[in-house]
């Protein structure tokens, strides 16, 4: 079942691909009739993606009679190609908007797999995660002063205690204390981890005393939950600069979430007792693809990628 948290218009994309993949599971279409009952504006969303497939779909209904020997099974995987296609379009406008909104905000974006290195005007340097979008405003004299609207950044400081570098989430703020640390934003979830130096992190809707970070110290704040930390080796902090995540006792809906921003299209959760089963090891963020089957398929799940642009991870 597509995931809640999203917009309604990407869980009606997600059911969209969901029910043309699987039409005869009865199951599914019970899942999805209560969830397009559950909210009017769930309804509203439904109608738009598959009215974009019908509008394509009469589109082209004047080509058929050119064809007398096209059979009416051809004609119809034709038309189920032509669903997909909206839907992946629907998709793709879903991923388009909110990228342009951020190119409007970031003064660095970045796309999906690509990595970027930003040197700052005072001689510091982020390294840009795929999907990722960085402002900055050093105008000044007291503070440097960087936000990370989407994505993750490996922070390398010049530090000057004078005029402090601060790096802001929606959940979160950063102060640098003479460091190389890792922030990544997810929703509404923020992480902070330090490679080397120390850093001070705080909520922004908390009143609680800031706490500091020293080298391999994780933390985690999400909106609604309690503070989470822990602690790795130093040398894991940011691996993605090498093309590679390393998890330990981590759900699969964690390696799915760190892969996305390496694949060029939507990648699906429907089982949730697999999402959440839980794994440790070093995963190939280069080609995310494999990494899912190499996780999926021990456990009985499958991996299937319908359009160039989609994969859908299921259970048993």
């Amino acid at each position: 079942m597509p995931d809640d948290n999203r917009s309604v218009e990407r869980m009606a994309a997600d059911w969209f691909m969901l029910l043309r993949e699987e039409p005869d599971d009865a199951d599914l279409r019970t899942q999805f009739d209560e969830w397009l009952a559950a909210d009017v504006r769930h309804a509203a969303a439904w109608a738009d993606a598959s009215g974009t497939a019908r509008i394509i779909a009469d589109s082209t209904a004047e080509w058929d009679g050119y064809d007398i020997r096209r059979s009416s099974r051809r004609r119809g995987w034709r038309l189920y190609a032509l669903a997909g296609l909206a839907a992946a379009a629907c998709i793709a406008g879903l991923m388009v908007g909110p990228d342009v909104m951020l190119r409007l905000k970031a003064d660095r974006v970045t796309g999906t797999g690509q990595t970027e290195t930003v040197r700052l005007d005072d001689g510091s340097v982020v390294h840009l995660a795929p999907r990722s979008a960085l402002a900055y405003d050093f105008s000044s004299d007291h503070t440097r002063r960087v936000r990370l609207l989407e994505g993750e950044a490996l922070f390398e400081v010049r530090h000057d205690a004078g005029r402090p570098f601060v790096v802001t989430t929606a959940e979160a703020t950063t102060t640098d204390l003479g460091t190389v640390f890792d922030v990544r934003t997810d929703g509404d979830v923020t992480t902070v981890a330090v490679r080397s130096g120390r850093v001070r992190v705080q909520r922004n809707d908390s009143g609680a005393a800031p706490r500091e970070l020293g080298a391999g110290d994780w933390w985690r704040a999400e909106a609604g939950a309690a503070d989470q930390a822990g602690d790795l080796t130093p040398e894991l902090v940011a691996d993605w600069t090498n093309g590679t995540v390393f998890v330990q006792n981590q759900p699969i809906s964690e390696v799915i979430a760190r892969l996305r921003p390496w694949y060029s299209g939507r990648i699906i959760q429907t089982d949730s007792v697999l999402s959440a089963r839980k794994v440790t090891g070093a995963y190939d963020l280069r080609h995310p693809e494999e990494t899912l089957r190499l996780i999926i398929e021990p456990y009985g799940g499958r991996v299937v990628r319908i359009t160039p642009w989609v994969i859908i991870v299921r259970g048993h």
